[in-house]
Formats: C-alpha cells, sequence, structure tokens
C-alpha cells in the first residue's frame, strides 16, 4: 500500500505506558498543565485542563503544528511537519487522547510522483477535514522551489484519493463550511539567496460533495495571483516604490484564510505584507475572484493604551510608549458574524524576511539613515521620556528602542520613516467590508502576561526586542449565544481568552499557560463540540509546535 498506517503494535508499549501514567496521576496531570490561570473580568466560561499527549517522536525535529478533528470516527489529526507525517490520534467522550499511528503523508507524495524523490519533500504545512463527509486533506511544500501538493484521504479507512499539484509552498488550507471548496494558501517564500521569489497565490479546488474509495475529488482547480488585483499597489511589499505589479505580486505573501459562514466570501490574510484580501468564490462569470486587497496600515505606540517592552536590556519587562508604530502583520484569521454583519479577527503576530541575499529588519541603533521626529514626536518625547537636546542619541540607547527590530530603510535612504516595528503583539477586529479596525486589545497580552508570569514573559525579556509574545493561533466559539475568541501565543507560551460577542467591546475572560516542560510553543488551536466527540462539555484543544505536544482543555460554563 502506499500509506503507511502504523499499526498499534508499534506503540503498543509507549500507548501503554502513557495509559498506566494517566490512570494514576490524573489529578497531578491537571496540576502541571495550568500553573497560571489569570481571570480578571467576571467570566462566562473558563478553561479547565483535562489532560494531553505527546506525538511519539520518530524524528529529533517532530512537532505538532495544526489539527483537524474528525468527528465521524473521533480521531485528531495532528501536522507532524518533519519527517512530513499525519499523526492520529483517538479523542474518547472523557476527552483523553491516544496516539493510534500515522500516516506517511511525504512518502506518498514521491511514491506517486515520478519526478519526486524524498529528499525533494518539505515539511507537511496543514490538515483540513471537511464535516459533511470526513475527507482529509494534508498540503506539503517541496524543497526545491517546486509547486507543493494537496493529498486527498477518505474518512473512515484514511485511504488515498488522490493529491493535486498547488501553488508553491502551500502553507494553509481549509474548507468552505459548505464543504464544496477547499482554499489553500500558497505563501511563495523565496529562496534563503533570494535568487528566486515565486509568486504567492491561493488555490481554489471545487470539489465532490461526497467522497467514496476510487471516485474523483476535483472539479476545477483554479489558482489566483495578486498581480491584477485592485489595491496592490498600496500594500507593502519589496518592490512597491518601483511600481512593478508583476514584482509585487511575487512579494505576496498568503498566510491563512477564513471562510465567512456563507461560504461566499473568503478573506486571505497577507502576513509579510500587513494587508487583508478579499476572494469571492461566486464571482461575476460564477468563478472565484480575488476582489480586493487592503492595508491593515499601524499602531501607533504613543497613545496610553499601546504601550510596548521594546528592549531586553531595559532591566525587566517595562510597558511603555515611545514615539513607534507597528504593522499589525496577522497570522491567524477568524471570520464570523454579528448582527448580520462579517467582522474578522487577527492573530497579529508580525514576520520578516530574513534571509542570506535579503534582510527587511535592523535593530533602531543600526539604522544608517538619520533618525528625524516631527515637531509633534520631539514634544511628545521631551514631556513622556527626555527633556534634553539629545533625543535622538537617547532612542537609540539599549534601554530605550534601540534594541528594537523595526523595519530596515530603503536602500537610499537618508532619512529614516517613522519607525516601525513588525507585529503589532494584540488581536484586533475589523469590519470585513469596510476594513475598519473595530479594536485591538492594545498592551493586554504583554501586561497580562507580565502579572501573572512577573520578569518570565517575553521569554525572560529576551523576546521583548523582536516581537514579545507572538499572537499566532486562533480560534472562534459561540455558546449559549455569546462568542468568544482564543488566541494562542507562541513564545510568552499560553491561550488568551476574550468574549467577544460585542466587537466594538471584548472583554479579557482569562489566560491559562500550561506546563513549560511540557507544553511549548502554542502553534494551532481546535474547539470541538461536545456533539462532535460525544463528551458532555466542548473542549480546547492546543497543538504546541516546541514540545511536540497537545493539551486539552474543558470548557466549563459558569453560573
Amino acid at each position: 500500500m502506499l500509506i503507511k498506517y502504523a499499526s498499534m503494535q508499534r506503540f503498543s508499549a509507549l500507548l501503554l505506558q502513557k495509559q498506566l501514567i494517566q490512570a494514576v496521576l490524573v489529578g497531578f496531570y491537571c496540576v502541571l498543565l495550568s500553573l497560571v490561570s489569570l481571570n480578571i473580568q467576571a467570566a462566562s466560561i473558563v478553561l479547565t485542563p483535562i489532560g494531553g499527549a505527546a506525538v511519539p517522536s520518530t524524528s529529533p525535529a517532530a512537532s505538532a503544528e495544526i489539527i483537524a478533528f474528525q468527528a465521524q470516527d473521533q480521531r485528531l489529526l495532528v501536522a507532524n511537519s518533519k519527517p512530513a507525517q499525519l499523526e492520529v490520534f483517538r479523542l474518547t467522550p472523557q476527552g483523553v487522547l491516544s496516539h493510534e499511528g500515522w500516516l506517511a503523508v511525504g512518502q506518498s507524495v514521491a511514491e506517486q510522483v515520478a519526478e519526486i524523490g524524498m529528499n525533494d519533500v518539505g515539511d507537511l504545512t496543514s490538515v483540513a477535514v471537511r464535516d459533511q463527509d470526513g475527507l482529509v486533506a494534508v498540503t506539503v511544500a517541496l524543497k526545491t522551489g517546486q509547486p507543493g501538493y494537496v493529498v486527498f484521504y477518505t474518512g473512515k479507512t484514511l485511504a488515498l484519493v488522490g493529491l493535486v499539484r498547488v501553488g508553491h509552498l502551500p502553507d494553509m488550507l481549509t474548507f468552505s463550511p459548505d464543504g464544496t471548496h477547499l482554499l489553500v494558501a500558497n505563501e511563495g517564500e523565496p529562496t534563503a539567496d533570494y535568487s528566486y521569489d515565486p509568486p504567492g497565490s491561493v488555490t481554489v479546488l471545487a470539489i465532490e460533495k461526497v467522497i467514496e474509495p476510487g471516485l474523483s475529488v476535483l472539479r476545477s482547480a483554479t489558482e489566483l495571483q495578486f498581480d491584477e488585483v485592485p489595491g496592490l499597489a498600496a500594500i507593502r511589499t519589496r518592490h512597491a516604490a518601483a511600481g512593478d505589479a508583476a514584482q509585487q505580486a511575487r512579494d505576496v505573501e498568503p498566510e491563512y484564510i477564513a471562510v465567512s459562514a456563507d461560504s461566499a466570501t473568503a478573506y486571505i490574510a497577507l502576513q509579510e505584507n500587513n494587508a487583508i484580501a478579499t476572494l469571492n468564490l461566486r464571482g461575476a462569470d460564477g468563478s472565484p475572484q480575488i476582489e480586493r486587497l487592503w492595508s491593515l496600515g499601524r499602531k501607533d505606540h504613543r497613545l496610553p493604551a499601546n504601550a510596548i517592552d521594546a528592549s531586553d536590556r531595559d532591566g525587566g519587562i517595562k510597558l511603555r510608549n515611545w514615539p513607534l508604530y507597528s504593522y499589525f502583520m496577522p497570522d491567524g484569521l477568524a471570520a464570523y458574524t454579528v448582527a448580520g454583519e462579517t467582522y474578522l479577527l487577527t492573530a497579529n503576530e508580525g514576520d520578516a524576511r530574513e534571509y542570506a541575499g535579503y534582510r527587511d529588519t535592523r535593530r533602531v541603533a543600526e539604522l544608517r539613515c538619520r533618525l528625524q521626529l516631527s515637531k509633534a514626536d520631539q514634544d511628545w518625547l521631551a514631556t513622556h521620556h527626555q527633556r534634553e537636546r539629545r533625543q535622538l542619541t537617547y532612542l537609540r540607547g539599549d534601554a530605550a528602542l534601540g534594541r528594537l527590530w523595526v523595519e530596515a530603510e530603503s536602500d537610499h535612504s537618508k532619512v529614516c520613516a517613522p519607525l516601525t516595528a513588525l507585529g503589532a503583539r494584540s488581536v484586533s477586529i475589523w469590519h470585513a467590508g469596510s476594513g475598519e479596525l473595530v479594536w485591538d486589545s492594545g498592551a493586554d497580552f504583554e501586561r497580562i502576561s507580565h502579572q501573572a508570569l512577573g520578569e518570565d514573559a517575553n521569554q525572560g525579556d529576551s523576546r521583548s526586542d523582536v516581537r514579545g509574545p507572538e499572537p499566532e493561533a486562533l480560534a472562534v466559539f459561540t455558546i449559549a449565544d455569546e462568542t468568544y475568541a482564543f488566541i494562542g501565543l507562541e513564545k510568552t507560551n499560553g491561550v488568551m481568552v476574550y468574549r467577544i460577542t460585542n466587537p466594538q467591546q471584548p472583554e479579557f475572560i482569562q489566560y491559562v499557560v500550561a506546563d513549560p516542560k511540557r507544553y511549548d510553543g502554542p502553534e494551532s488551536l481546535l474547539v470541538v463540540s461536545a456533539e462532535a466527540y460525544g463528551g458532555t462539555q466542548p473542549l480546547l484543544l492546543v497543538a504546541h509546535e516546541y514540545s511536540a505536544s497537545i493539551a486539552v482543555f474543558r470548557i466549563d460554563m459558569l453560573p
């Protein structure tokens, strides 16, 4: 068989050991999971740790990245990027995870495509499940700069259905809620020496409603690029100044896709470009079309609500305001509807282009251009920080902004543009129609994590000069007519919970941090309803990349 589906025997000893430990130490295990739980607002829900599991390591680089739940067979599927395999777990009605085996997805690609060898196979980047029939889709990137692949498996038997070629470096995929389309974000990152930069794109796969072994999956496949999309000239790209649409389109890097509840519109996070794209799945001629792009603008860190810990050499976690801006640059993206209006939730992680042949960041102290402040910023700085005339020297100091990584100056800039960091260290809500910023969490993540973790926040202050807590993963869930957002902080480690029923006035509910020895680096979040896994309460599952483990939290309703 092409698919290597491991038997229980391969891991029987390990599973037995884990089950014994879990049976004897379940209470202790829950204590380890919730070392920190901070509640600020009167909460209507609370996350309660009930267990977790680790990916059995078949590689030193094993990870637990994107997760998807297959309700028909009570399986949790976990993307293990190296060695490009899909881990298969069983989820019981008690919320217990047990490892059953894996699918050797990378090997399947190499065996199915004659010109591809195992050395050409790169990361397994994402997994999605169609709710209607359990159809599984997995993305595999190639190391060679060639376009990647989506591989399909049936629901019940996990038999190989087929694979289809998509764009360069597929990074994420998702089914539309009605199950008729699969959308793939092809990031199109350049090679390390920047000698080749493929275009970013989105592949839209129209698929059959019911999949059985031996039946064709695809009805059509459309790859959409960005060179003719309105708004391209206004977003952040390396070649924006040149006015070359084809070059700018190569700089577009789709990161994440969310689809509206009616399956009519998709929203695409272009992380490095600090932008969102809107894709109409039912275009004028019936085919999908990217209709517009809009820039997310900048966050102003002079404002009291937007304080930031900008230095790893200022003696600890110190949130202060500065004459500084930041690009939002979201990774995770979710769409939800309130009173007939669609809103977008973004996890503003930030990301830099850091290659041997090109880098778009530099520390403030290392900028070669001349810092220049407006009269308003000079007055602001005199009021808040430095009344002396040597304000710019002060800003370049290690305890001020000197250590902070910001957008590098352009090649011929003599005067620095406004200092702009990469990543807003927050979660934001946007109106999907107008693109207007409705709400931003401001300095919440750094402030709350500092309250909970003390000087251990921002990885012991070591991440303060880069992108701080790095909010990355998102999940949105509605229960009892209230909508909640769960945000995973990759570097600070932990999950923030907000009630977002009112997009204009979200409320902080809880911050929970798992035991860092077992759970490190939240990469993706998934809410599983009680009906889906046969339990009594919904669950939040958190996949941790660095520790290759999954934490399980029960979502409890409070009176």
